[in-house]
């Protein structure tokens, strides 16, 4: 009974010190993620400018995005349609009911690299925007794909793509690194609804 007893206490006592270990290596790689955190937030959203259509009535979109956190962020001046190479937003339409167009669409515009002779922060003075909290940009246009087709539901998303060619540049400032929006920001979807029957305009 005595062995038995002691064996319990040595088994508890070793299964203290692992879970001390994982605790101790939990900890020391939330702090090393936390390090490597950007110190910024944002946030992308999209809408259109109604919520219900007549089939051929023109659809609005507004796609922004909002630092919506407490720290001075810095993104590229192009936020209008992204490109290879090129910041901005790439809206894309899906067709959740109804009758499919089966018509394929799309294509977005090229920026290709080329020597670039100006300092890393002579590129973020000229060609980036400083963002102060709660600070928005982005763009309205006329939607003219070739997805809606016919009356039915549909959503849209807006995907912000900080992806200028000179955003490694400017990240290798220190100071400023942390401050560069980098990668894919993606909005929630926006649903509206086109109704049968053409609309009076164009």
């Amino acid at each position: 009974m005595r062995e038995s007893l002691q064996l319990q206490i040595m088994k508890r006592a070793c299964n203290a010190v692992a879970l001390l270990a994982i605790s101790i290596l939990s900890l020391s790689q939330s702090a090393f993620e936390t390090s490597l955190t950007p110190n910024w937030v944002v946030q992308v959203n999209v809408k259109t400018d109604k919520n219900n259509y007549a089939f051929g009535e023109p659809i609005y979109v507004t796609a922004t995005l909002t630092n919506v956190g407490n720290s001075i962020v810095y993104i590229a001046k192009t936020f209008f349609e992204r490109g290879g190479g090129i910041a901005g937003f790439n809206v894309t339409v899906e067709q959740l009911t109804g009758k499919k167009s089966g018509v394929g669409c799309g294509g977005v515009g090229d920026r290709f690299d080329s020597h670039e002779a100006r300092s890393p922060k002579q590129i973020l003075q000229e060609d980036f925007l400083r963002l102060p909290p709660g600070a928005i940009v982005g763009y309205q246009f006329k939607y003219r794909g070739c997805v809606i087709a016919h009356p039915g539901k549909y959503q849209v998303i807006a995907t912000y793509c900080a992806c200028d060619l000179n955003t490694g540049r400017v990240r290798s400032i220190d100071e400023y690194a942390n401050q560069i929006v980098t990668g894919e920001l993606k909005s929630k979807p926006w649903a509206f609804r086109v109704r049968p029957g053409r609309s009076d305009g164009g």
